[in-house]
């Protein structure tokens, strides 16, 4: 039988109310990072083969975006606040984020290094063009989900 929202049903206790609708939904929330984040990983690194063509880069692409997902949820922690309710999708929000930006920063050094073959010079140019765009499509992300 389906339960409604804020109502257990129970021969011993019926319980109802907020509280019981904040344990219910710290559950949900548990629950739902469990079988997220896997597929929001597995997602992102079959996204960042197929874009770039090169299993390398898009394991460095993988990588970033996995240690950024850390730092998400070690700056919420260290911040002082539990992953629960609309802090757990920070961290796949900040694994998106830095996957789509680290893919944009391939594709520049990519771009140049096939036309100067010098590797110095294409991470130069990768981040003197790439920096401004990757940030500011951040920065409104960040704005849209605010």
């Amino acid at each position: 039988m389906m339960e409604r929202p804020g109502y257990c049903r129970s021969r011993a206790l019926r319980n109802a109310g907020p509280i019981y609708l904040s344990v219910c939904a710290s559950k949900e929330t548990k629950r739902t990072l469990i079988l997220v984040t896997p597929i929001v990983a597995a997602i992102s690194l079959l996204a960042a083969i197929v874009l770039l063509r090169n299993f390398v880069m898009a394991l460095i692409c993988f990588t970033v975006s996995g240690i950024a997902a850390l730092l998400s949820v070690a700056v919420i922690h260290y911040g002082g606040k539990d992953l629960g309710d609309m802090l757990s999708v920070v961290p796949s929000l900040a694994q998106l984020l830095a996957m789509s930006n680290s893919i944009h920063f391939i594709n520049y050094y990519s771009e140049d290094w096939l036309r100067h073959r010098d590797k110095s010079r294409a991470w130069h140019y990768a981040l003197n063009v790439g920096l401004l765009p990757t940030v500011a499509a951040s920065i409104t992300t960040m704005i849209g989900f605010g």
